[in-house]
């Protein structure tokens, strides 16, 4: 837990209440929610976040309350939506060998990005909305067996991720998937792009442990060629991971699925050379053809 007692027993109003600020006008909305906001950064432990942040998990748990009752993944295609346009910006979940829990809404990755629309979405069902539901969500769907116990028990390969995340019971693979061969080995092998490994070099073996353990698991997913014929069973909601020939790594993005008024399946994610989150234009199977090192797709959907 994140917070002490009688602060988590608090927070389970804050969401009526901001209803009815919302209805008084936006200055004494803003003005009270600052003030939850200092409550929750004087009551947090051990987490990496700006005020901004809370505000915006506050506002999010208000604005998509009503969806509680929906399935994990079409909440997931609601909220996906409002990160529209947030800028993209690389590693910032990097800050340190010790791995404390960053939470940032205004600035995300293509991984980021998803974790946060997962954490929220089962925020948002559990009917548990607060700050700190959403911070254990976040932990639990980031690290192995939920438990963050430095650099190396964050899920850095995207099929690691998939698989733990299966194992915990939050996201379950489809099946229709083909098996995939997996040797990851990049971050082992290239320690100097990494500012945590260059920094610590002997977290590196532990490193390359996990990426043999990683190879030795089952994996599934969607070639390239076969993604048009399932297209139809696709949902708004799904999360993938596009897999690639680049040597040593499973996967090269991440993004989340979402069905358009023309009917097809497109891309919505944090795009490094748009600068920003954006919904491709190309419908999924041809988001996927336009780059010959994409192999085809990884896809879980949340439960």
């Amino acid at each position: 837990m994140y917070f002490d007692d009688n602060f988590e027993r608090g927070m389970k109003i804050i969401p009526w209440l901001m209803v009815f600020l919302l209805i008084l006008g936006g200055g004494v909305t803003a003005f009270v929610l600052n003030a939850v906001a200092q409550h929750i950064e004087r009551s947090h432990v051990d987490a990496v976040y700006d005020r901004r942040d809370s505000i915006k998990i506050l506002n999010k748990c208000v604005q998509f309350a009503g969806s509680h009752s929906l399935p994990v993944g079409e909440i997931i295609a609601t909220i996906c939506q409002s990160y529209l346009h947030t800028p993209y910006v690389a590693h910032t979940l990097e800050n340190g060998a010790e791995e404390r829990l960053i939470i940032n809404l205004r600035e995300l990755d293509c991984m980021t990005y998803v974790e946060n629309c997962l954490a929220l979405a089962r925020t948002i069902k559990a009917e548990h909305t607060s700050f700190a539901t959403f911070a254990d969500n976040l932990e639990k769907i980031r690290y192995r067996h939920g438990l963050r116990n430095g650099y190396t028990s964050r899920l850095h390969y995207f099929s690691e991720w998939i698989a733990d995340n299966c194992q915990k019971g939050i996201v379950e693979t489809l099946p229709f998937e083909v098996p995939l061969t997996v040797n990851v080995n990049f971050m082992s092998t290239h320690p100097d792009s990494y500012e945590v490994l260059k920094a610590n070099p002997a977290l590196v073996p532990e490193i390359a442990a996990r990426e043999k353990a990683i190879n030795a698991m089952p994996h599934v997913y969607i070639p390239k060629d076969k993604i048009a014929d399932c297209e139809s069973q696709l949902q708004s909601g799904d999360i993938i991971g596009i897999t690639t020939s680049v040597s040593g790594l499973d996967v090269v993005h991440d993004g989340i699925l979402l069905r358009l008024d023309d009917g097809r399946i497109h891309v919505i994610h944090a795009s490094s050379s748009l600068g920003e989150v954006v919904i491709s234009t190309e419908p999924l199977p041809a988001f996927i053809m336009q780059r010959k090192s994409y192999t085809g797709i990884m896809v879980v959907r949340a439960k």
